[in-house]
């Protein structure tokens, strides 16, 4: 009676347990295939995809698919971009089959060749993570003890943190991105300090982007589509400036930013002064202390609006500085033409 009963035991864990190795087996090759589909669905974007393995495991909670030395390569714009890495792990629960899990790899490579130029780099950090529906409409990811080695001589900034996301809608995508504890390591400009305590941007696009044609072409058919970008918050502080700004920006016809922003700054005079020059810095403090509205609550504040119109960045009356198109559709010359501030005071 107990060999019976022992068998019936064990028959009745070998049978689940069969079941589930079978199930796990059937859903890691469906994972394998949605990774091949992926890989073809951004072909049809531009990016080839590759790797030298799939190595499949996780068994039983979820399935891991590891790309042993994944890469991929995109033409942008005349100039091959190319990035490689040891490993990437895609992680899927079978419970959550719309949902992947990229855990990132401590060092990526980057390359970007053409136009008789080249600039390669390492990536590197402590952890990596970036979640994603697998339609990639929704993604977001975070980046811990990130790095950047650059070539020599030219300084490694890096970041205790960058947070980021992206949801994209029929005609609209809403960006977030973050970053904490910038360090430039020298790299940083006259007037600023070496290290950015926090950057943030909350965008959103609105408008139907082309999917296809070169970047400029895309750039040109979003703008006749009414296409806006909607800075709902943009927030710098990066000693001694702070700055935030909020506004609406579209591109004009020689994909120019054209739009309003209301600006709010502080310790802006140091950076001012080394960009402008201490005639030219006196100058903007004068007109911005004339234009601006001081906060009520801050006498060191200044809240200034806006406007970008024909290339011209602008205060009120005064001209501050020339916006050149972001993906030049033409040979604009506007920033030749534009009037520099006075380096000397005029004589009386």
């Amino acid at each position: 009676m107990r060999r019976r009963t022992l068998a019936w035991l064990a028959l009745g864990t070998a049978v689940p347990g069969a079941l589930a190795v079978g199930a796990w087996l059937v859903f890691a090759a469906t994972v394998e295939d949605r990774v091949a589909d992926a890989a073809h669905r951004a072909a049809e974007s531009g990016w080839q995809l590759s790797w030298a393995a799939l190595q499949t495991g996780g068994f039983p909670p979820a399935v891991r698919v590891r790309a042993v030395r994944p890469s991929a390569v995109r033409d942008l714009e005349g100039q091959a971009v190319t990035w490689s890495a040891p490993r990437l792990d895609i992680v899927v629960r079978p419970w959550e089959m719309e949902r992947i899990v990229l855990r990132l790899p401590r060092l990526h490579e980057v390359a970007v060749t053409g136009g008789g130029r080249s600039l390669a780099f390492d990536l590197r950090m402590d952890e990596g993570r970036l979640v994603a529906d697998t339609g990639a409409n929704a993604i977001e990811g975070r980046l811990e003890g990130v790095s950047l080695v650059l070539p020599e001589n030219a300084g490694s900034p890096g970041a205790q943190a960058i947070d980021f996301g992206w949801r994209a809608g029929d005609e609209r995508i809403d960006i977030v991105l973050e970053g904490e504890g910038v360090d430039l390591n020298g790299l940083a400009p006259a007037g600023l300090g070496d290290r950015i305590e926090r950057a943030s941007l909350d965008l959103r696009l609105l408008g139907r982007i082309p999917r296809s044609g070169a970047l400029a072409v895309r750039a040109d058919g979003w703008r006749r589509a009414g296409g806006q970008a909607v800075i709902e918050a943009l927030v710098l502080d990066w000693p001694p400036l702070k700055a935030d700004a909020a506004g609406t920006l579209a591109l004009d016809a020689m994909l120019r930013p054209a739009g309003t922003l209301r600006l709010g700054l502080e310790g802006y005079r140091e950076p001012l002064a080394a960009v402008a020059g201490p005639v030219g810095a006196a100058f903007l403090q004068a007109a911005l202390g004339l234009l601006a509205q001081p906060a009520a609550s801050n006498a060191g504040r200044l809240d200034v609006d806006l406007t970008v119109e024909n290339g011209i960045l602008s205060a009120g009356p005064l001209e501050i500085w020339c916006v050149p198109p972001l993906l030049p559709l033409t040979g604009d010359k506007g920033c030749e033409e534009f009037r520099a501030l006075p380096q000397s005071l005029p004589d009386r």
